[in-house]
């Protein structure tokens, strides 16, 4: 469904409405006070209250409406000077708020798409991108149906490539050696401040991206309507050329899942596992030295690689 919203006229409704909304709890006060002086009851100014929450959904849920046709039209969520303030974007079903919502997670989900450092774009234009992803996954991190949007629009392949986009991205920059510039416009020299940024904003948006995939999985309505998404998360994990395993690993570190999901998706990776290791058969036995001597004790060895992202560029192994 194609909607079309004048932005102006909108965002004058919305301050109207809470400016309304903030007189009325002002006057609201001075005439509870004005009751107690007197000795008079108060309890029917309460029933105000119910209303006011009303106005304020309807306030909300219109910023909401800008919000997506903003993102729909310039990629942002403010208009350029000059620019046609009557927008016009699409969403699926009724145009309810619950679809408005999830459009917004199929916008976010597009624009990390577009996030990629191997596409010709600058490092230093691949940041400010991941900048303001990172402040629409905060805003948006608590909404289910937002979050429920982004992950359905991403898939599971998408969702696993994610932490590689953001390793590719500290290696382009490393490379390239600059990429901050200063309030002036000047770039900024010094690498260690460079890095340290970047550190930060991975880990910023990185716990935002998993505590949105912990919210949508959580939902019921998200798992009905993507019933093999954990089954894919597994096949990306075990299947995918670009340490699909390293990058599921990273998303599922932050974030409150259902025990449940997690079950699925561990059981999926040990039946892999367990598949993996009965198509190779059972390993060789230790044998003697050729020297004559006993059999060497041989030792399991798992290492495990941190990946805090400290040191961004050594955040995944390097390919050999």
């Amino acid at each position: 469904m194609l909607v079309s919203i004048d932005v102006d006229v909108c965002r004058e409704v919305v301050r109207r409405i809470r400016a309304g909304i903030s007189a009325v709890v002002d006057e609201w006060s001075e005439v509870a006070e004005a009751g107690r002086q007197a000795l008079c009851t108060s309890t029917a100014l309460h029933g105000l209250g119910e209303h006011l929450d009303a106005a304020q959904a309807l306030a909300t849920e219109l910023e909401t409406r800008i919000e997506l046709a903003l993102l729909y039209n310039t990629g942002g969520i403010t208009l350029a000077s000059g620019q046609h303030r009557v927008l016009t974007y699409q969403v699926g079903g009724q145009d309810t708020l619950a679809d408005v919502k999830a459009a917004i997670g199929r916008q976010i989900a597009a624009r990390l798409g577009d996030l990629d450092p191997d596409g010709g774009d600058s490092p230093g234009d691949d940041v400010a991108e991941l900048e303001e992803l990172t402040v629409l996954l905060g805003r948006h991190g608590d909404d289910p149906q937002v979050m429920a949007g982004l992950f359905a629009e991403l898939g599971a392949r998408g969702m696993v490539d994610v932490p590689s986009q953001l390793r590719r991205l500290a290696d382009s920059c490393r490379q390239a050696g600059t990429f901050l510039f200063d309030a002036d416009g000047d770039p900024v020299q010094d690498p260690q401040a460079q890095f340290e940024h970047l550190a930060g904003l991975q880990q910023r948006f990185m716990e935002a991206f998993g505590g949105g995939l912990a919210l949508a999985t959580r939902s019921e309505a998200f798992t009905a309507a993507n019933p093999g998404f954990a089954a894919g998360l597994v096949d990306q994990a075990t299947g995918s050329p670009d340490w699909g395993g390293w990058g599921l690993s990273q998303v599922l570190r932050f974030g409150n899942y259902d025990p449940g999901f997690l079950v699925e998706v561990g059981n999926g990776l040990y039946g892999w596992e367990k598949d993996s290791l009965t198509s190779r058969g059972p390993p060789a036995p230790p044998t003697a030295s050729s020297t004559g001597g006993s059999a060497p004790t041989t030792r399991a060895s798992t290492t495990t690689r941190s990946s805090d992202c400290s040191r961004p560029w050594d955040a995944a192994p390097s390919r050999r």
